[in-house]
């Protein structure tokens, strides 16, 4: 592992530190790179401060609220004091991550005024720089270098709210979101999931869910299970297919979940169904 980071103090606590006594204080800022050994971060009770983890190339695997999600380069990941962290980048995807830790009694407002949180906000090379300009503040300490190190990260957040305006703006979401659907409809029997397709559009889980039921007025799972069911209301009514082939051919293994699924959509069995077509 290649570990570049600039520290405001001498020493250092895995618990980090909190000062409220300012409203904004940079602890420490890094750079990682991951080429021969997988690394993992468990902090269940969080640290004293705030982190944002910018993930720049490869990808990472983390854990909230117990959900496991990967979450690929482009994206940032914002952790509050006291939040649990577990994340682990894996050697193999040559990932390479920055993060930032800092404090004060201004964080929530500067949150807010940029709309700071966790999503994608593309590859930049103006926020790589920022990052390494902070880096290398805390590692000189020359005159004046806290406060060149909380205008780095002024400079951060404004990139970050750039950047993810840019990334969601309504031509770019309808763009890929019209992507997903030509590709849904074209693999519909293939094991889609939300986070799948949440990587398909290039967009965090949360805005992507928003986004694809305003857009279509149904869930993501919701309007694939439909999808599906559609495509089995023709088999039934145009092939001699058995229930059980159709299921398979539109993605259900199981031809018991399949029947409930078709029932719970049309409001009968698919025998029943094809049955009434005559």
């Amino acid at each position: 592992m290649i570990d570049i980071s600039g520290h405001l103090r001498d020493y250092r606590l895995e618990i980090g530190f909190e000062n409220h006594t300012v409203p904004l204080e940079v602890n420490c800022c890094g750079q990682q790179k991951f080429l021969t050994k997988d690394f993992t971060k468990v902090r269940l009770s969080g640290r004293l401060d705030y982190q944002i983890i910018y993930v720049a190339h490869g990808s990472g695997i983390f854990t909230a609220g117990g959900i496991q999600q990967r979450v690929p380069a482009g994206n940032i990941v914002l952790y509050r004091p006291h939040d649990p962290q577990i994340y682990s980048y894996s050697y193999k995807d040559k990932t390479c991550a920055y993060w930032i830790h800092f404090t004060g009694n201004d964080i929530e407002g500067l949150l807010d005024r940029f709309n700071i949180h966790s999503g994608y906000i593309g590859d930049s090379i103006q926020i790589k720089n920022t990052f390494q300009e902070a880096i290398l503040e805390l590692q000189l300490r020359k005159t004046g270098y806290k406060e060149i190190a909380n205008a780095c990260f002024l400079k951060l957040l404004a990139l970050i709210q750039r950047f993810s305006q840019t990334e969601s703006s309504d031509l770019k979401s309808d763009f890929n979101l019209e992507r997903l659907i030509i590709r849904l409809n074209q693999s519909y029997n293939q094991p889609w999931t939300v986070p799948d397709m949440a990587r398909f559009c290039n967009v965090s889980e949360g805005y992507f869910s928003h986004s694809f039921k305003e857009k279509t007025g149904q869930a993501p799972i919701k309007y694939l299970i439909n999808l599906r069911m559609e495509k089995a209301k023709f088999l039934l009514s145009e092939s001699d297919m058995s229930i059980s082939t159709i299921a398979s051919s539109i993605g259900y293994a199981d031809e018991l979940y399949f029947s409930r699924l078709f029932k719970n959509t049309t409001g009968e069995s698919p025998s029943s169904y094809r049955r009434n077509l005559t």
